[in-house]
């Protein structure tokens, strides 16, 4: 007895499955990521080493930095909306920002930019960051 191949419609729809099933279990790992940060979290400062436009997310720049905590360089990546390349470029990249990580994941970190990211993680946006609202649009 031979068996049954499958038809392209169900193997489509095993990998609709699949996909979408991968694409929750990534967003419930980034909720819960955040999650853990939001309850355990230490101040450091970061440097951003990196600005890259994102073309196929709708615009977006991503952002990446390092931060040093017990000796130990860690890098961390951001994604941002409403700041443009030249910007990030000029006025961000080698400069100091507030990095937030987690102590019993080091590798576990935010970069503190905008009102936002610090309103997020229930610290006051700093006098000192106020220049950057002139070129990141929340």
């Amino acid at each position: 007895m031979k068996p049954k191949k499958e038809t392209p419609n169900k193997l489509n729809t095993i990998i609709s499955v699949l996909v979408l099933s991968a694409l929750i279990g990534m967003i419930i790992y980034s909720l819960f990521e955040r999650e853990q940060l939001a309850n355990n979290n230490c101040l450091t400062t970061g440097i951003v080493t990196q600005c890259k436009f994102l073309p196929r997310s709708g615009g977006r720049i991503g952002v990446r930095y390092h931060y040093t905590v017990n000796s130990k360089v860690f890098n961390g990546s951001s994604t941002r909306i409403g700041l443009n390349q030249n910007d990030c470029d000029s006025l961000i990249i080698g400069k100091n920002f507030p990095v937030l990580y987690n102590p019993d994941n080091n590798c576990l970190s935010a970069l503190l930019l905008t009102p936002g990211d610090f309103k997020t993680y229930t610290y006051k946006f700093p006098d000192s960051l106020k220049w950057i609202l002139k070129y990141i649009k929340e």
